[in-house]
């Protein structure tokens, strides 16, 4: 019995010096923490402590990290936009100078004033707002070039599907509450997140698979990026798209391309069911369905295309048109116009152009003037010849905007502000700066 009681207490004494242990080694865990990380946040991004990282501002009041030159340019000066995310805006980075924006224009003007910067970077900020802000901005800018800094995630109009980390110590109700206070706990949630297995799909995962080309994720991005692209490059003479990698910098290499791709131009495409609908009548012949005029119907307008912003230059939108019966004439007239109500383009379909019976592609070519053209519209007319179908419309546009993806420029330096985040620290941003200083002092390529 005494042994027993012996073997128990030996048990018992050495789980309380176990304890004891542990609590000695966290206690000097927690300490060294706070040693190292002694700034609590202030010059760590996203770092245990909970303080406000240090910024300095170009303007305090606005909390810009930019110049915003607006208004009539100096002679001989030419004007960058830049526009951007977080990156662009430079979280992580306490000195605005240190920024790649002012870091290029520090740059470019070594030799003298010859370039002037209107900065608009907000964290957050994605396509649609990039879209907005131009729209609202560029004819006061009135630049000569337009930078454009684009992160994975200006794709994720919807992020409704984004994963969320689901770790089972967060579930404790009094996680947060240590974790705010201990440096420790800060530091091991994001050891153990950082290393341990995900479950379900991971955040790459999720991106290639909702934003593939041709998904409705990448079909969103791809309309938001137009009204963006069209405002660029109407005003513009010069327009880059800047990539920024992800982590790790080989992850989300089709959706660059993609990116990369799209920034030479797209194809715009009017299904019959996204028409306003005159005198056609709806059918289900096909997925999209078609627009169908009976025999008999008089002349008058069919349907019409919803309004597309589009920059000045030359067009050549394809209707797609069926003659359903032998005639002679003109049986249908194309119709480009702007929102102001000016016509831009008319083009009479005659039958001796279609085949009875047989889908037609009818090139109705077209020239906009202007900076940008914000609501050009095709409309299709009957002349009541003969009956017709129509199907969808497809607009080529080409942007031909310039593409510099970053991942080879920053090769095995590390680009992360902290342990703690990602987004780009002062020389990632310097590289970024030399980066765009070469290519804006090279002719662009043809």
């Amino acid at each position: 019995m005494s042994a027993r009681r012996s073997a128990g207490r030996t048990l018992l004494l050495s789980l309380l010096m176990l304890l004891v242990t542990l609590g000695l080694a966290a206690a000097a865990s927690e300490i060294l923490l706070r040693v190292v990380y002694r700034d609590a946040g202030r010059r760590t991004l996203g770092g245990p402590g909970g303080q406000a990282f240090e910024y300095t501002y170009f303007d305090p009041a606005k909390e810009l990290r930019g110049p915003n030159a607006s208004g009539p340019k100096a002679p001989g000066v030419t004007r960058l936009m830049v526009m951007g995310d977080s990156i662009t805006w430079g979280q992580g980075v306490t000195a605005w100078t240190d920024t790649y924006p002012a870091r290029l224009l520090q740059t470019l003007n070594s030799g003298g004033p010859k370039y002037d910067m209107a900065v608009f970077a907000r964290p957050g900020k994605e396509i649609d707002g990039h879209a907005s802000t131009i729209a609202a901005a560029v004819a006061d800018v009135d630049p000569d070039v337009v930078v454009y800094q684009w992160y994975n995630n200006d794709v994720e109009l919807d992020k409704a599907r984004r994963p969320v980390s689901q770790r089972a110590w967060r579930t404790w109700p009094g996680f947060a509450t240590l974790k705010s206070w201990s440096y420790l706990a800060f530091g091991l949630d994001f050891a153990l997140d950082a290393y341990l297995p995900q479950r379900g799909r991971s955040y790459v995962q999720y991106m290639e698979e909702t934003y593939a080309d041709g998904t409705p994720g990448w079909q969103a991005f791809t309309r938001a990026f137009h009204g963006w692209a069209v405002y660029a490059t109407g005003y513009a003479s010069r327009t880059i798209v800047l990539i920024y990698p992800p982590v790790p910098k080989d992850a989300l290499a089709g959706l660059r391309r993609q990116v990369t791709a799209l920034a030479q131009g797209q194809t715009l495409v009017v299904a019959p069911a996204q028409m306003s609908r005159g005198a056609g009548v709806a059918t289900a012949a096909t997925a999209d369905g078609i627009l169908a005029v009976p025999a008999g119907m008089p002349a008058g307008e069919v349907a019409h295309s919803p309004g597309v912003a589009l920059a000045h230059g030359s067009y050549t939108a394809t209707v797609q048109m069926r003659l359903e019966a032998a005639a002679t004439g003109a049986v249908a007239r194309v119709v480009i116009g702007r929102g102001d109500g000016q016509v831009v383009a008319s083009h009479d379909v005659t039958a001796a152009a279609l085949t009875p019976g047989a889908w037609t592609s009818v090139p109705v070519p077209f020239t906009l003037d202007g900076h940008v053209s914000p609501n050009v519209t095709l409309r299709i007319d009957t002349t009541g010849v003969a009956p017709i179908s129509v199907d969808r419309v497809a607009l080529p546009v080409t942007y031909g905007i310039e593409v510099i993806d970053l991942a080879p420029e920053f090769g095995t330096i590390n680009t992360s502000a902290s342990l703690f985040d990602a987004h780009p620290n002062a020389a990632a941003h310097a590289v970024m700066a030399d980066v765009l200083a070469r290519r804006l002092q090279s002719p662009p390529a043809r």
